[in-house]
């Protein structure tokens, strides 16, 4: 092979290695650490999310048993 390929690709090796050192994660926001997170939703959005999925219909019924068939006539 080439000796100045060689010697190139020897003088670059060393420099490559250095600049691949692993990713740190960025910084975190000033205040982070102030702030609770507790799991779950919120008072309101659990109160949005209620309001939007209740259905006054679904109070006395069993959820485990098929009713397809109840209204149907024969």
């Amino acid at each position: 092979m080439y000796p100045a390929r060689i010697l190139v690709i020897a003088a670059l090796l060393p420099t490559a290695a250095a600049l691949a050192q692993p990713v740190k994660a960025p910084p975190l926001p000033p205040g982070s650490n102030l702030v609770r997170i507790e799991p779950g939703l919120n008072p309101e959005e659990k109160k949005r999310h209620v309001r939007a999925h209740h259905h006054k219909g679904h109070v006395k019924k069993d959820m485990t048993r098929d009713d397809s068939d109840k209204g149907a006539k024969k």
